[in-house]
């Protein structure tokens, strides 16, 4: 179950950073993107059973995944703009921790390292962040949809003045 809120969460991250750019991807752009960085999610988070690595290096590589990614999978997009939708999508994840994992942690006196051993801890936490990041997302299809209003009824209104 755990991983697959890595999935879900990377896919709700990654879709929710391209749609606040008005980028739409294909299906099977959003499908290698989810299942690579799902993949590199689960890896990097598990060197730290193998590796004296400091905690938090596994955000470090995994952003670097996702320029990567950005740049490999979507074609149309030179380095700078892998890197803002990368640095955009880090910023959303960092907001939904900050709103949703940091009050639940100061709030029960959890550690990370209590949420990362206790199965139904950690499966509760994911979960929590990933409602908000599907908050997020409803909230910038609700934008799109304004904005697509608004424009249309400029047009509209624009022909018949002529």
């Amino acid at each position: 179950m755990k991983y697959l809120l890595y999935f879900l969460h990377s896919w709700l991250a990654f879709i929710t950073s391209l749609r606040f750019l008005c980028y739409r991807p294909t299906i099977r752009q959003q499908i290698s993107l989810t299942m690579i960085y799902g993949v590199g999610v689960i890896v990097l988070r598990g060197m730290y059973n193998f590796f004296k690595v400091p905690f938090g290096t596994h955000t470090i590589l995994l952003a670097i995944l996702s320029i990567v990614l950005f740049k490999i999978i979507f074609k149309e997009f030179n380095w700078q703009k892998s890197i803002y939708t990368a640095l955009i999508a880090f910023i959303i994840m960092l907001i939904v921790e900050a709103f949703a994992v940091l009050p639940i942690m100061k709030l029960f006196d959890l550690t990370v390292d209590k949420i990362e051993t206790d199965k139904v801890l950690n499966m509760y936490i994911g979960v929590l962040s990933n409602l908000l990041l599907i908050l997020i997302y409803i909230i910038s299809v609700i934008r799109d949809l304004n904005i697509r209003q608004r424009g249309f009824k400029r047009y509209h209104n624009g022909i018949n003045q002529q």
